[in-house]
């Protein structure tokens, strides 16, 4: 079938040749007429009979030979009009390039998904480095707080939160009824894990609270249970040498918070003190030293810690 397929070609093609090769080689002599205008005057006019026309015939049966095997010489048009080769493809290379653009068009939503999610990630840095900022500069943090500064939905306020606790950034206290979150490394947290610290020497603790608000009236720093005792913690930070007046309102109203704890268990109370920088650690000592104090039933330790070696882990003396 093929062979006859190509048999009618070459027919065809021998044709056109030798139909152009006829208009070519013998179109119509040319032929001059005379014209005799008077007695000494003529005028000669030479005719073609159709010359231009053969020769335009035989270009295009040259050319119509050449057309019928176009596919296999890949030729597209003539001159100014050829346009880009036209190819059959396999089906091979019509899946492989398939394949090839399904994998540029990959890459590119990968591209974009990377920096989609590392426009995100850089936001999200932003956003905990902002909380960071906003716990060292106030006592204790909540969902709505966090939400209404970085102007997000409290579900994804408290998520923030959630991830800075996990990393051990910030410490989650009273969930899931009042939660409050404070900064980890400060002076207060590191006051109160060195006075747990103490107490677990003698004491098994079973549970712990911090920022305690007592009947609506009273806050407490921290509270330690045990099997049969309490312990309640007050931190205070001295940012000028202690003077007694200010120690002995401390005192009453710690003692005033304790009366309303209402605990069966015994209750022993501490006064924890840091002395920030410029603040005699030495003489504080020695004042307090001086003073004695009755709060009845419920023993109170006053310790006190000096702002360096709080955040160096160093206990500072008790009394």
């Amino acid at each position: 079938m093929i062979c006859k397929k190509y048999l009618l070609r070459v027919m065809l093609t021998l044709f056109f040749i030798a139909t152009a090769y006829i208009c070519f080689t013998f179109p119509p002599p040319k032929t001059t007429e005379t014209i005799k205008v008077d007695s000494q005057r003529t005028i000669s006019t030479e005719v073609n009979h159709g010359t231009k026309f053969y020769e335009w015939i035989g270009l295009l049966t040259l050319a119509l030979s050449v057309w019928i095997w176009k596919k296999e010489l890949k030729i597209t048009g003539f001159g100014p009009f050829s346009g880009p080769p036209i190819e059959q493809q396999s089906p091979e290379t019509f899946r492989r390039e398939v394949a090839e653009e399904e994998k540029k068009a990959s890459n590119m939503q990968t591209t974009f998904e990377n920096v989609l999610a590392d426009m995100r990630d850089d936001e999200l840095q932003q956003q905990k480095k902002r909380i960071l900022e906003l716990a060292r500069s106030r006592h204790a943090l909540n969902d709505m707080i966090i939400a209404k500064d970085l102007r997000i939905s409290r579900q994804s306020a408290k998520a923030l939160l959630f991830l800075l606790t996990k990393k051990g950034k910030l410490r989650c206290d009273g969930y899931p009824k009042a939660t409050l979150y404070t900064l980890t490394s400060s002076l207060e947290n590191l006051a109160i894990d060195h006075i747990k610290t103490l107490i677990k020497e003698h004491h098994p603790i079973l549970t712990e609270r911090r920022f305690v608000r007592i009947r609506h009236k009273h806050e407490l720093d921290a509270v330690f249970e045990s099997d049969k005792e309490t312990f309640l913690i007050e931190v205070k930070f001295l940012k000028n040498p202690i003077k007694i007046m200010l120690l002995e309102e401390w005192m009453t109203r710690f003692l005033a918070a304790a009366n309303e704890f209402g605990d069966d268990k015994t209750l022993f109370c501490y006064l924890v003190m840091v002395a920030l920088e410029g603040v005699s650690l030495t003489e504080t000592q020695m004042l307090i030293s001086q003073v004695s104090y009755d709060f009845g039933n419920k023993p109170l330790r006053i310790v006190v810690f000096d702002e360096s070696e709080l955040r160096k882990n160093q206990f500072g003396q008790t009394r």
